[in-house]
């Protein structure tokens, strides 16, 4: 299982916004930055009266105003160590991923976005959700793996057409006819860079070796 924090060493040229329903939350959320933040400025009485000014229209008019208008989220993509494991508990999949949060690429990651934060003279805030206090969890948007491809069962869920192992069957690569797999979950590590086209690509082969012999049960003869 491979998971994305929200930095990267390679910053990609896309937007990247936080929902308005978080809005509300965001000045009491990020008030505290002198504790958790590395400021890039130049320092002194006056950039510090300022940066408390624009953190006090933001607490008082909301995240439209002040310091938290000027927010500029940072997403990224970089190699974890893929050593996470999806575990059923009950009837729920957990992922246990002991210190998970604290591998090494993470401090490489954060050394390049302070760096670009110090070209606007800003302070440089790690997402909160990630901090011991809320839990200290990781944000991903592209979970990956979970459903590994392979070349054969013992060494993954599916195969290099997305088709599920069937562990019943005789044969390393038995499958069970009409059932799929062609997500994020089939890549087995983390990519480097933003999943997105990675997983399509994998899908639209998959489908293509599927158009060109179909099951018979998708054409029955009348």
């Amino acid at each position: 299982f491979s998971t994305h924090r929200a930095f990267s060493i390679e910053i990609e040229r896309r937007h990247a916004s936080i929902q308005s329903a978080m809005a509300p939350f965001l000045p009491l959320l990020f008030a505290k930055d002198q504790l958790i933040g590395v400021d890039t400025g130049e320092g002194g009485f006056d950039d510090a009266l300022d940066a408390a000014g624009r953190k006090l229209e933001s607490l008082a008019g909301g995240a439209y105003t002040g310091a938290i208008r000027n927010l500029q989220t940072f997403l990224a993509v970089g190699h974890d160590g893929g050593t996470g494991e999806i575990v059923m508990e009950h009837d729920r999949a957990l992922i246990d991923w002991p210190d998970a949060a604290r591998q090494a690429v993470y401090g490489r990651i954060e050394k390049v976005l302070i760096e670009a934060v110090r070209a606007t003279g800003g302070t440089y805030v790690p997402n909160p959700a990630t901090l011991k206090l809320l839990g200290g969890n990781i944000v991903t948007v592209h979970p990956l793996g979970g459903a590994c491809m392979a070349d054969e069962r013992a060494a993954g869920v599916v195969d290099d057409r997305g088709r599920v192992f069937d562990g019943g069957a005789a044969g390393a690569n038995g499958v069970h006819k009409g059932l799929y797999v062609l997500d994020g979950s089939v890549l087995p590590r983390s990519v480097g860079v933003h999943p997105l086209f990675t997983i399509t690509a994998v899908a639209e082969r998959a489908m293509s070796l599927f158009a060109r012999r179909p099951p018979a049960s998708l054409y029955p003869r009348s």
